[in-house]
C-alpha cells in the first residue's frame, strides 16, 4: 500500500517536506525520532494472509521548518483479483475417424486455473457453442470454428470470465472409389 492512497492531500503554507505511513505497532518509537527520520518505512506490504484483517496506522506530515502534524486510519486488506487462467485445451483438434466429419473435445484436459490466494476456485457455465458441458467432460463437434466459455469465481467472490476460441479440423484425405 502506497501512502499516497491514504493521504488526502495534504497542505503546507510553504512546502511538505516529507510524508510518512507508519504502522501503529511501531509509532511510538517512530514519534520518538520524528524528526530527521532517515530509516521510516514508506509503504506498508500485504499478503494473503492479510485479507480481512484491519491494521491501525498513522500518517505523519513534516514541513521544511519541522512542523509537524499527524492522523490515524485502518486499512483493511482485501482481495480483489479474480483467478485467473494458467493453460487453456488444446486450440486444434483433429478428426481421426473417416466414417464422420466430427470428433470428441475433451474440454477439461489441459485446462489449469488458480487464484492470487489459496482457496478453492469454483468453475461455473460451462459452455460450448452456448451448449451447457457442465455435466460432461467431452462433446461431440463437427469440424469448425468453435467457442468454450467459463466462469472462475475463487473463495471470496471475484469472478471472471473466459473464452476459448478452438477449431475442429479435418486431415483425413478423401478415398476415391470406383477407379477405371
Amino acid at each position: 500500500l502506497n501512502r499516497g492512497l491514504v493521504d488526502s492531500f495534504s497542505t503546507d503554507n510553504c512546502y511538505i517536506d516529507t510524508l510518512y505511513s507508519v504502522p501503529l505497532s511501531g509509532w511510538s518509537s517512530f514519534t520518538s525520532g520524528i524528526q530527521g527520520c532517515s530509516s521510516c518505512p514508506l509503504d506498508f506490504n500485504y499478503n494473503c494472509s492479510d485479507v480481512d484483517t484491519l491494521f491501525p496506522a498513522g500518517l505523519v506530515v513534516i514541513d521544511q521548518s519541522n512542523n509537524v502534524d499527524t492522523a490515524f486510519y485502518s486499512i483493511l486488506v482485501k482481495d480483489t483479483l479474480p483467478p485467473h487462467v494458467l493453460t487453456y485445451p488444446a486450440s486444434a483438434v483433429y478428426i481421426k475417424s473417416a466414417e464422420d466429419c466430427q470428433e470428441l473435445y475433451y474440454w477439461q484436459e489441459g485446462l489449469t486455473y488458480a487464484d492470487n490466494c489459496s482457496g478453492p476456485v469454483q468453475m461455473l457455465n460451462q459452455a460450448i457453442n452456448g451448449i451447457s458441458v457442465v455435466n460432461y467432460p467431452f462433446l461431440l463437434l463437427p469440424k469448425g470454428n468453435h467457442r468454450l466459455t467459463f466462469t472462475l469465481v475463487d473463495s471470496r467472490g471475484n469472478s471472471r470470465n473466459f473464452l476459448h476460441e478452438f477449431r475442429v479440423i479435418d486431415t483425413i484425405p478423401p478415398v476415391l472409389l470406383n477407379t477405371p
